[in-house]
């Protein structure tokens, strides 16, 4: 399972991503309201208490005693300015089903037992912009919608994104948008939008020409590859025990002192970077054991 990172420091962006669907009436009926002004602080709070046995586990008990004050305090800030856009509708009810699937995915620790569904967060925030109207966060567009540049540095627009017109005319993210059009929805179909053609492509297979000074990191290649910065094709990453000239490998490994790809380091092993172990390494040279880092346990995302 990919790792859950960062949940503290996202109450507001899971309030920015909580727009769009809508749960059927019902579906939720039963659930306790959490109040607009009270959702940074308990977001923060439940997270907390879930993550406190992974913390002790990774010897950061001593951090985990600020959790709480450090990551409401931050949260309610940014919580609060994204409530107060004028183009969103706060829903209390859904904000309860929110919060209970941050924390019950990280009562594992982020180690694979449980994934947090993103749709539990489905209709906290409804934006209730139309396509066209000016905006400041994905939250103020209306479902299907989303907040992009309008060549202002004051503010974005509103624009409809579709995953099933029949034009393949996308929107490079940091194009600006002509608000008046729809663009085709390519990462719904598994495709990316080329910052060049600005139409969606297929990401490349091995051998495939790419661009390696594309704006993105493995130039339009497929998942586990990169592309190759000599011959500008797509390249499987490198397998444990092969040479990584990028300092990248496979999934599972990482890129030692001596250039060769090498398994990454399960919890409890010596380390001097991040990157050596499955989960990070702890301030004092250990291999964590589970998700939960020092600013995660520290409250500070």
């Amino acid at each position: 399972m990919k790792r859950l990172l960062g949940a503290l420091a996202v109450a507001a962006l899971v309030l920015v991503a909580c727009g769009g669907a809508i749960a059927p009436d019902g579906a939720d009926g039963s659930e306790e309201l959490v109040p607009a002004e009270a959702f940074g602080e308990l977001f923060a709070n439940r997270i907390c208490a879930a993550i406190a046995p992974c913390c002790r586990t990774n010897g950061l008990a001593g951090l985990h005693e600020r959790c709480e004050h450090a990551a409401a305090q931050a949260n309610s800030a940014r919580v609060a300015e994204i409530l107060a856009l004028p183009g969103a509708r706060y829903d209390a009810r859904r904000a309860r089903r929110c919060i209970d699937a941050f924390a019950s995915a990280w009562s594992t620790c982020g180690t694979g037992e449980a994934k947090l569904d993103h749709r539990a967060c489905d209709g906290v925030l409804v934006g209730m912009r139309p396509a066209g109207d000016p905006c400041r966060a994905d939250a103020e567009c209306s479902p299907g919608a989303r907040c992009r540049s309008s060549g202002s540095d004051l503010e974005g627009v509103c624009v409809r994104f579709d995953a099933t017109l029949t034009s393949d005319r996308c929107l490079p993210f940091e194009a600006a948008a002509d608000p008046g059009a729809h663009y085709r929805d390519c990462s719904a179909e598994g495709l990316y939008c080329d910052p060049l053609t600005e139409r969606c492509r297929s990401r490349g297979a091995p051998g495939d020409a790419c661009r390696a000074s594309d704006v993105f990191v493995f130039g339009g290649c497929g998942s586990g590859m990169y592309c190759h910065p000599g011959s500008e094709t797509c390249t499987l990453l490198p397998l444990l025990g092969a040479s990584c000239p990028t300092q990248q490998c496979a999934e599972g490994a990482y890129c030692d002192g001596a250039w060769a790809c090498v398994a990454k380091k399960p919890g409890g092993a010596p380390c001097r970077s991040p990157d050596e172990c499955v989960f990070g390494c702890s301030p004092t040279g250990i291999c964590l054991s589970n998700a939960a880092g020092p600013r995660m346990c520290s409250g500070g995302g």
